[in-house]
């Protein structure tokens, strides 16, 4: 009871960002995923509808001040075509588009996704290959319905499995560390394996020591869990002191 509790507060902050994001002060498309999302669209499924995580794509253009916010592009030179946000100007524009196909974002700002769910560990482990082949093979061998998975190229030209782990105490960073490696032909190897960002615990701590710096303050004895005995959420990680990337 206490996870869902904390989504839900986690669903409400995620709204209430993305509805500032997308207020016309600031003017940002948005993607939404996890709770926030009407039909609880992944967070993996929502990077794909992005030029960056598509299988082949041109780079979208670096932000230039002769580009103006509401500019709308052709699609035979903007990665950003087909993209329709969830929320901000794109959102509106697409529905007056009515299927033209011309892209709705500017792709010298881009968007923003915002999402809301339970702690996720975001897991990396960097082949010792450029086979894209072999990246593909062992991304399927880590999916579950707990792990999302993608296969990302490394600055070095080495591919790398990105995990986003729902559930570490369960599907835990070893054992997707043995299905990759279980997966890999001889001569791969594993270069590198890493959390990016915070575990689960460094989260919970960080949060804890934060509740405590505030209930000192306001002469109030926290409870070690959080508000109202329960584990925190994404809702409140930024008082902490940051998300872990995802």
């Amino acid at each position: 009871e206490g996870d869902e509790l904390n989504v839900a507060a986690a669903t409400q902050a995620a709204a209430a960002l993305a509805s500032t994001l997308s207020s016309p002060d600031l003017g940002l498309d948005v993607l939404l995923y996890g709770a926030a999302h009407s039909h609880g669209r992944t967070l993996a499924a929502t990077r794909r509808l992005t030029p960056y995580f598509k299988k082949s794509q041109t780079p979208a253009p670096a932000a230039s001040a002769a580009l103006p916010p509401d500019a709308f592009f052709s699609a035979a030179c903007d990665p950003w075509a087909g993209v329709v946000p969830d929320m901000g100007p794109g959102a509106a524009a697409a529905s007056s588009l009515k299927g033209e196909g011309r892209s709705v974002v500017n792709p010298a700002i881009g968007l923003c996704c915002v999402g809301a769910g339970p702690l996720v560990v975001n897991y990396n482990v960097r082949l010792s290959s450029s086979d894209r082949s072999l990246a593909l093979a062992a991304t399927r061998a880590v999916r579950e319905p707990l792990v999302e998975a993608l296969a990302l190229v490394n600055e070095n030209g080495h591919y790398e499995v990105a995990c986003n782990l729902l559930d570490a105490s369960v599907a835990t960073p070893a054992r997707v560390l043995e299905r990759v490696t279980e997966s890999l032909p001889l001569g791969v190897s594993v270069e590198a394996h890493y959390v990016v960002g915070l575990t689960v615990e460094e989260i919970r701590e960080k949060l804890r020591v934060a509740m405590r710096g505030s209930a000192a303050q306001g002469g109030q004895e926290p409870d070690s869990n959080g508000p109202g005995g329960e584990a925190p959420s994404e809702a409140v990680i930024e008082r902490a002191g940051g998300l872990p990337k995802s």
